[in-house]
Formats: structure tokens, sequence, C-alpha cells
């Protein structure tokens, strides 16, 4: 059986109702500008928003974790 790397979810109100053991009670909470690539699946971010993420896999490691919910629009 393999998983994800990613959960994904509809809302945050949904992400955070269904997985609140898997991104906790305050999850961090970061808006894509936009996609790019061949495929338009890599997920564009602010340049602010990148450092938001980096600092807070720093406190947390989320991202080795692969604590990471994308909501779809």
């Amino acid at each position: 059986q393999s998983q994800s790397i990613v959960k994904y979810s509809s809302s945050v109100e949904k992400a955070k109702a269904s997985y609140a053991s898997f991104i906790g009670v305050s999850p961090l909470i970061i808006a894509a500008s936009g996609t790019d690539g061949s495929l338009k699946a890599d997920l564009l971010v602010s340049p602010e928003d990148s450092e938001q993420v980096l600092a807070a896999n720093g406190d947390t490691g989320f991202l080795k974790k692969a604590r990471v919910v994308l909501i779809l629009n």
C-alpha cells in the first residue's frame, strides 16, 4: 500500500476537521499564486510565503514528515 506525500481537501474547514491529528490545531495556511511546469502541477508562492514555509519547516519539520494538505478549488 502506498501513500501520497500530501493529502487533499476541498476547503480549509474540511481539512481542519478531517486531518486535525495530521496538521495540528493551528496549521500554516499559504495560498498558491498560480501553477507552473509542463503539467501545471508546480505550485507557485510568493517569496514572503516561501520564507514562512521554510521558517515553519525549520521549527517543526513538517515537510520531511509530509504533513501537507492541498486545498483544491
